[in-house]
């Protein structure tokens, strides 16, 4: 939000300009812009930043890969996810910290977030997953573990022909018929 304030702080931790590489797709219009939008918030704070252009398959290529990133590797990944995938800590992927044994991109390993999301698991207690929920959310932010971009909704029309429409956090294109 203060780029300024951003780029101070990059100075006093003694960035060297090192690249940033982010593998950036742009064949898939929901996952260009983020790109663009993360990555010139990036420059902005003072990073050195190559926002690499690649088709969405090569970019998940790249970031499955655990080379260094002027090996092939890359540093940030800037995506989105829809409710679904981040409704609960025990399936948002952002949150797996199992490292390089069972973990996702980036292989996070943080074994006291995974502790929390084995007890959030284990846990049926509504209100207790609740207070372990937001224990989550805050260890996350406080760790970068993640870092959110913003949010949107889409908003979508159709035709007064087409009915059996399923209202739903993603496109659904079945139950549709056209009178």
């Amino acid at each position: 939000g203060d780029p300024k304030a951003a780029k101070k702080m990059l100075e006093e931790a003694g960035y060297d300009g090192a690249k940033v590489l982010i593998p950036h797709p742009t064949d898939l219009v929901l996952l260009r812009a983020p790109g663009f939008v993360g990555g010139n918030a990036l420059k902005e704070a003072g990073f050195n930043v190559d926002l690499m252009a690649m088709d969405w398959q090569t970019a998940i290529g790249r970031v499955n890969s655990k080379a260094a990133p002027d090996e092939g590797g890359w540093n940030m990944l800037i995506t989105l996810l829809g409710v679904p995938d981040m409704a609960s800590p025990i399936f948002n992927e952002r949150l797996n910290a199992k490292g390089t044994n069972g973990g996702v991109m980036g292989w996070l390993d943080d074994p006291k977030l995974e502790a929390l999301r084995d007890t959030f698991a284990a846990t049926s207690d509504p209100a207790e997953q609740k207070k372990l929920a937001d224990e989550i959310q805050t260890y996350a932010y406080e760790n970068a573990v993640y870092v959110p971009l913003g949010q949107f909704y889409r908003i979508t029309s159709w035709r007064s022909n087409i009915s059996g429409v399923i209202h739903a956090p993603v496109t659904l294109f079945w139950n549709i018929e056209k009178k």
